[in-house]
């Protein structure tokens, strides 16, 4: 995100997951570090702006108190017809804003951005399906091993000779 800011002369710039009031912010960059960027503010300002989430400069929309920017970019991030969420690049009100041409490029970067975020998701559910049992939704062997091993470490650094570890198994018949 710093380098795309720095690269297309934009001040800050958010990367939200989710949509609407549901988003989440993943990443934030602020080049001005006295300006704070107030996420919520502004996304509620552009759902109640624009039908959709587009380019917005300074002087195609009257000034609003809740927003000092001289231009927003917003691409969405999409995954098969699902928004996954948003990129927003801003510049600030004392600043040129972002060059109209630079649009089909940074479309190019959120189309990247959201191929990894939905290889991120992938990621993270191999991983949680590799941890429990399909059946039960309880941790399998294999994450016990690997909590138990965690736990036998986190004791020997920062145990002491009173401390003590306890492990208890409780054995349900015919469980499945």
């Amino acid at each position: 995100l710093r380098l795309i800011c720095a690269h297309f002369n934009t001040q800050a710039g958010l990367v939200l997951l989710g949509s609407g009031a549901a988003s989440h912010e993943l990443a934030q960059y602020n080049q001005a570090e006295e300006r704070s960027i107030e996420s919520s503010r502004l996304i509620a300002w552009l759902q109640t702006q624009h039908n959709h989430p587009t380019l917005y400069y300074g002087d195609a929309a009257p000034k609003h108190p809740t927003h000092p920017y001289s231009s927003i970019l917003v691409i969405q991030l999409w995954d098969t017809g699902q928004q996954l969420g948003a990129m927003l690049l801003l510049t600030y009100a004392d600043s040129p804003p972002i060059a109209k041409g630079d649009k089909e490029i940074l479309q190019f970067i959120g189309n990247q951005l959201s191929s990894q975020l939905i290889n991120l998701r992938q990621r993270d559910q191999l991983i949680t399906m590799s941890n429990t049992d399909v059946l039960t939704g309880l941790c399998n062997r294999h994450s016990l091993q690997h909590t138990l091993l965690t736990e036998l470490e986190r004791q020997m650094r920062y145990g002491d000779s009173n401390t003590t570890l306890a492990l208890a198994f409780i054995d349900l018949d015919n469980f499945k």
